[in-house]
């Protein structure tokens, strides 16, 4: 029977492409050649992508008039949760690559809090977030069209895990930024592999 060497050719090659894929730490610097902390980081290989799969939940928290992380990446299909542990209320609002809005009672509320919820489809590109009742909160939601992405933490630092080796493009986005960035062509090894990266502006401390 043909079906078993079949398999086995089937077998090798997904053992092959398992053993191609590295983890990629991607340090991204600002014009002044500082750390740059909250930047979504995307990164599209040459070969063809697998379809990402939606997240579980993420959870956004409205905390001392912040959204916390301020700065997510999701995939399109993903459900995002607003949870308002402030002791006053908030009015959530979407725009950009989405638009929705909810109130949400303040943690301290009588009645049972119930979180607000949006299903980010479709798309590719940041989601602005605000709330109608503080003009001084802001966030953002980075919807990615690749199963390939993370945010920089304090260091400007993110790790991207089973990266294909070949050549991709890696994108960057942060919420100051006036005009879109434009991508930057990198080689990802076979093994793990660390790419120096940079922002063209500086952008400012977060209150």
């Amino acid at each position: 029977m043909r079906i078993l060497p079949l398999m086995a050719g089937l077998l090798a090659a997904l053992l092959a492409d398992a053993a191609l894929a590295a983890t990629v730490t991607i340090h991204v610097k600002d014009a002044a050649g500082q750390p740059a902390p909250g930047v979504a980081v995307i990164l599209r290989t040459a070969a063809l992508m697998p379809v990402p799969p939606a997240l579980p939940m993420v959870e956004i928290v409205q905390e001392r008039l912040r959204f916390v992380p301020a700065v997510a990446v999701v995939t399109p299909g993903t459900r995002v949760r607003f949870t308002n542990r402030d002791a006053f209320d908030h009015h959530v609002k979407g725009s950009g690559g989405a638009t929705f809005e909810f109130r949400i009672a303040s943690a301290t509320s009588a009645a049972p809090q119930r979180p607000g919820e949006v299903v980010l489809q479709g798309g590719n590109g940041p989601v602005a977030l605000g709330c109608h009742l503080h003009s001084v909160m802001s966030g953002s939601v980075y919807v990615s069209d690749s199963p390939y992405h993370g945010v920089t933490d304090a260091q400007g630092q993110v790790q991207i895990n089973g990266v294909p080796a070949g050549d991709a493009m890696v994108t960057l986005w942060h919420p100051q930024q006036l005009v879109e960035l434009p991508a930057v062509a990198v080689r990802v090894g076979a093994d793990a592999t660390v790419l120096p990266v940079a922002l063209n502006f500086v952008p400012r401390r977060r209150r």
